[in-house]
């Protein structure tokens, strides 16, 4: 796909065009949006073929767009400035589920033409596409508004992205609270490495935009500047939105933990509690089930009358030194039934609660 398009800032008119009338409209003094767009395995030969002859693009130029890794950054070139952007959105991942995945989508931008190069579908250049005549009729007033649009369209797509994230961030923190399921923990590491990912590249984005705002480059007007650093601001709350949303995660999830290691300590202690009572039991009937010839017990008319009295006594023995163990670890945990102030009495120690000095700011 080879979209142009002219633009007359002078005049506030854009005007389709085809391939072979961008050098006649850079002539005319007209600045040209070159849209372009082919699978990966055609990429090389877009740029060969079509889009070197057309905007004299040396060998250096074609190398730069040739690479496919999503990273973003920028190149200053001679009479060029080359960005590369990463297109975040979410797909189906190879072991079912959606992922977020990125695409690279190149800039090229001179003081005649504007150059983008994507791979695949990207949500926020068909925004871009979608809205750029209204916002050219509102408010452009140099070819660098194209740049501002590409930016801030980037940035929407990023935030959409960052609040979908933050509410499955509360969903699983939902399912952690009421039902903490084993399905929930690999939900939850996908979610965190959709955080971690989607961060990769708002980071540089950020990065990119900043410089882009702040710096002094003949590809850009001063006037589209300060539009590019309100959209680093923008993509640097994106980033702190990010960085909490991953904090509440881990938290959630250490704390889902911690009382999952609760529930079974409390089951070893049951455990724990009957082995007391019976292992010297056990022990009871271990020693009376051994078959020695020479075993006083084996005649003894009462020896099977001793051998429950022996049992019980040490049941109760055990249950006894179990009660008291419990008694003592009631008396030291400190309880708020006894010398504690009721729920609207204040309470002298919280100088939060009562009505002394430090309850009121003054």
């Amino acid at each position: 796909m080879l979209r142009c398009v002219a633009f007359d800032f002078d005049n506030r008119s854009e005007q389709g065009i085809d391939p072979a009338g961008v050098t006649g409209a850079i002539s005319a003094g007209r600045f040209v949006w070159i849209d372009a767009r082919a699978e990966p395995g055609a990429m090389p030969t877009l740029i060969h073929r079509d889009l070197a002859p057309l905007l004299g693009l040396g060998e250096g130029v074609c190398e730069l767009l040739r690479h496919h890794q999503p990273d973003t950054g920028y190149e200053i070139l001679p009479d060029a400035l080359h960005i590369s952007l990463a297109a975040c959105d979410y797909r189906a991942g190879s072991r079912g589920g959606a992922r977020i995945a990125a695409s690279r989508v190149d800039v090229l931008v001179t003081r005649s033409f504007l150059l983008v190069l994507s791979r695949e579908p990207a949500e926020f250049l068909e925004r871009v596409r979608r809205e750029y005549r209204d916002d050219f009729a509102r408010f452009a007033r140099s070819p660098g508004f194209l740049l501002y649009e590409i930016f801030d369209h980037l940035t929407r797509s990023y935030e959409t992205l960052e609040h979908e994230l933050e509410t499955a961030v509360e969903r699983i923190q939902s399912s952690l609270a009421h039902h903490p399921g084993a399905e929930v923990f690999p939900l939850a590491a996908r979610v965190a490495a959709d955080l971690v990912r989607l961060r990769r590249h708002v980071a540089p984005a950020r990065a990119v935009a900043h410089e882009l705002g702040t710096r002094r480059f003949d590809q850009i007007p001063e006037t589209t500047q300060p539009f590019l650093q309100s959209t680093a601001s923008e993509l640097d709350r994106v980033l702190t939105d990010l960085t909490t949303s991953r904090e509440i995660l881990t938290d959630g999830v250490a704390l889902a933990m911690s009382f999952v290691s609760f529930r079974t300590n409390r089951i070893i202690n049951r455990l724990s509690t009957v082995s007391f009572i019976f292992l010297p039991l056990t022990f009871l009937v271990g020693v009376y089930g051994m078959n020695f010839e020479h075993q006083p017990e084996y005649k003894w008319e009462l020896g099977y009358h001793f051998f429950w009295m022996l049992a019980i006594c040490v049941a109760g023995a055990s249950i006894a030194t179990l009660y008291a163990l419990w008694r003592r670890e009631a008396a030291h945990t400190p309880t708020h039934a006894a010398g504690a102030a009721g729920p609207d009495e204040p309470d002298p120690a919280d100088p939060l609660k009562s009505g002394g000095h430090g309850s009121k700011p003054g």
